[in-house]
């Protein structure tokens, strides 16, 4: 099935059927082990090629959220590991951004990998970027009074709702302007010593249009 489609959105397919706890069920139709777990390597692999690459990530980082087994963690070390390396090579700044990203992600989630000293050592140089979620200093969110974010929203049933929720609050809010760029809002603070930008895409075709937004932000 996958080969007759050409893999067209992977991940996200990946992303929901891990989120809906189906992918082991799904894997399961796959009756070769390797191939099996070859679905989720290429998840990770390849990022920097994509048009939506940060769009792309995320959709890695949400499935890599979802992997509690030891074996596939073990797999997906050496992964990400090749995956850095590859771009290392070519000096391809986005993919070492991402994939240095991911590889700080897993060790983080794993409390540290001392049998893979390897990745540990390139997610010590990303792991600055990817702080505790839980404890984010005040002073890091601002950077000379600005902090800009990106918001992401899912073209599912769950994101169009969440969409439409959040754009609700900040539009009854007069503290702050919405404004309406085609497949992505801009939404900003009045405030005048610190001031706030939120980006976030519409929930409307899984970021294939994400490019404008990519644009924009860079």
């Amino acid at each position: 099935m996958l080969a007759q489609v050409n893999e067209v959105r992977l991940r996200p397919f990946v992303k929901a059927a891990a989120k809906f706890h189906r992918l082991d069920a799904f894997l399961a139709t796959v009756a070769s082990a390797p191939e099996r777990w070859a679905v989720v390597a290429r998840c990770f692999s390849g990022l920097e090629h994509a048009s939506d690459s940060i769009i792309q990530a995320a959709y890695a980082a949400a499935i890599l959220d979802t992997i509690s087994d030891g074996q596939r963690l073990r797999l997906l070390r050496d992964v990400l590991r090749n995956e850095y390396r590859r771009v290392e090579r070519s000096q391809d700044q986005r993919g070492l951004a991402v994939d240095g990203w991911l590889a700080a992600q897993l060790v983080q989630r794993s409390g540290g990998m001392p049998d893979a000293p390897a990745l540990t050592t390139i997610a010590q140089r990303y792991r600055p970027y990817l702080p505790d979620r839980h404890a984010i200093p005040f002073a890091q969110l601002f950077h000379n009074g600005l902090n800009v974010q990106r918001h992401f929203f899912y073209h599912d049933d769950d994101g169009q709702g969440s969409f439409q929720n959040f754009l609700a609050q900040y539009r009854a809010a007069p503290a702050w302007h919405v404004e309406d760029h085609g497949p992505f809002v801009r939404i900003t603070s009045s405030g005048a010593d610190r001031r706030i930008v939120i980006y976030a895409n519409k929930p409307t075709d899984d970021g294939e249009r994400a490019t404008d937004l990519e644009r924009r932000m860079q």
